[in-house]
């Protein structure tokens, strides 16, 4: 599984490598990858109808809300820094046919994850 998560970054990263966005291209495949975990996490929460934790008990204020969630968003982009690291991405071997179908699985995953929401959206109203 953790070579498939340097898979899915190395195909962010060759695509990030290019243009404006070259000098954080790793930081950007990571935040790319966080945010498809997280699109896919929300979808999952709504479908199956979970509220959150019950030992998680949110403050009302919504400042406090919004610095709890950067906490959690914050510590979790480190832990992905810490176990895949810059390195490992950079020389993960890819050749151009699995770097283009990785990119295009990336793309038909990223809209089925958005579809996901949108539907998980609409069912809860």
């Amino acid at each position: 599984m953790k070579n498939d998560v340097v898979f899915i970054l190395a195909v962010f990263y060759r695509y990030y490598d290019k243009g404006s966005t070259q000098l954080v291209a790793y930081q950007s495949a990571v935040v790319a990858l966080l945010l498809l975990v997280y699109m896919n996490l929300l979808a999952l929460t709504v479908f199956l109808g979970i509220e959150g934790p019950s030992f998680l008990k949110l403050p009302e204020n919504k400042l406090a809300q919004y610095l709890i969630g950067l906490a959690i968003l914050i510590s979790f982009y480190l832990i992905t820094v810490k176990v895949f690291k810059k390195e490992t991405v950079k020389k993960y071997k890819l050749s151009d046919k699995q770097c283009f179908w990785g990119g295009v699985g990336l793309v038909f995953y990223i809209v089925l994850s958005i579809f996901a929401i949108v539907l998980a959206v609409k069912t809860m109203s």
